[in-house]
């Protein structure tokens, strides 16, 4: 698989050099806390594969996942001058390979070029439309219909139909107990979309599985032509991703 991160890629050549030429490779392997709620935000992370779950703290103590991050995107990043405090715990859900960035050097790039400023506003206006379409779908939606999104948009996004998860890990996701979430798998088993056992997740029949998702769930993301002629626009490929 190729090095590349579909901001970057989508940027002007120029710019995406004046980016690059600043980033620093990053590597995490799977269940590696990238950063704690509250840390200082120093570097922006821009994966080339893999997947970062965003994790927001509930008051109770509860953690729910708010975004999923991979190739289509960034690590949330505020553009704004000064110190800024990460607003959620970033899980590595399996192994991430990237470059990162010093959230002040991408700063300074973004007041000199205006298409980065714009893909990372982009972005990060959809991570913040996902996060709050998650926090909502807790209340209005099953166990069994959010662990069936979860994994759809995971698949999305390793192009695997094997996802190494454990249980506490798929808890931690969907803000609910252990036992919700062996009682959600064996629903999902029931209908043979999945097969679940000791933290491995086989995905038998997608189809089967977009029918037990909630309808938070909107379609597989769009990718690019083969031939490159026409890229969609961030801010709706990763709306889609989500």
């Amino acid at each position: 698989m190729e090095d590349a991160n579909d901001i970057l890629e989508g940027l002007p050549p120029g710019v995406r050099e004046a980016v690059t030429s600043h980033c620093e490779p990053f590597e995490l392997r799977a269940g590696q806390i990238l950063r704690e709620q509250g840390d200082t935000l120093a570097w922006s992370h821009l994966p080339y594969r893999g997947v970062l779950a965003a994790l927001t703290v509930l008051h109770d103590g509860r953690t729910v996942e708010t975004g999923l991050i991979g190739r289509e995107g960034a690590t949330p990043t505020y553009l704004e001058s000064g110190p800024r405090a990460s607003r959620r715990r970033l899980l590595a859900l399996t192994d991430v390979e990237g470059c990162q960035i010093r959230v002040e050097v991408l700063h300074a790039l973004a007041m000199e070029h205006a298409e980065l400023r714009e893909a990372f506003d982009s972005y990060g206006a959809v991570i913040a439309k996902v996060g709050a379409e998650s926090l909502a779908c807790i209340a209005h939606h099953g166990a069994a219909a959010r662990l069936a999104r979860l994994l759809l948009r995971l698949q999305d996004r390793t192009g695997s139909t094997q996802l190494f998860l454990t249980q506490q890990q798929l808890a931690d996701l969907l803000a609910v107990q252990r036992t919700s979430v062996n009682e959600a798998a064996q629903a999902l088993q029931a209908l043979e979309a999945i097969r679940y056992s000791r933290g491995r997740i086989l995905i038998r029949d997608r189809e089967q599985l977009e029918r037990a998702a909630c309808e938070c769930y909107s379609g597989p993301p769009r990718r690019p032509d083969a031939d490159h002629e026409k890229r969609p626009a961030i801010a709706d490929r990763a709306s889609r991703n989500q």
